[in-house]
């Protein structure tokens, strides 16, 4: 069976979101919202693996709604249960989708952070990517 990288885009789910005001936390009357989305490239050599994978990030976005800054909260990969790895490409597989889903955050646009006097206000927002492979009959899923 033909088997097709997918990628679950988890966007649903935003655990965390804050605006800044001069160095302290404000309450936002509208969260942010992903207008531009940006799906990952999913590295070859996990792809070949059968590897999926699980990257958090934390995302600045300002006043405009583009991303400022991000941080990496964490990095989780899995192998196929079939799939033995040496443990040398377990030290390449350690990190491998962190910068892809780096780089694609980088590229998103959010409308802003709305305070409770309608001010748009730089926030924080923390967003998950998963990474998985499927069949060729599914497809990207996530909000645009």
């Amino acid at each position: 069976m033909k088997t097709k990288l997918i990628l679950l885009f988890m966007l649903i789910s935003f655990s965390l979101i804050t605006a800044q005001d001069k160095g302290k936390y404000v309450e936002l009357k509208k969260m942010p919202k992903i207008v531009k989305q940006a799906i990952p490239a999913y590295p070859e050599l996990a792809r070949k693996l059968g590897v999926t994978g699980k990257v958090v990030l934390q995302l600045n976005i300002d006043e405009k709604g583009n991303v400022t800054d991000t941080q990496v909260l964490t990095v989780n990969y899995e192998q196929a249960d079939d799939t033995v790895l040496d443990d040398a490409t377990k030290l390449k597989l350690k990190d491998i989708f962190e910068q892809p889903a780096v780089d694609a955050a980088k590229k998103m646009k959010f409308s802003p952070g709305i305070d409770k006097s309608g001010k748009a206000v730089k926030s924080t927002v923390v967003l998950p990517f998963k990474f998985a492979l499927g069949d060729k009959d599914t497809h990207a899923k996530g909000k645009k």
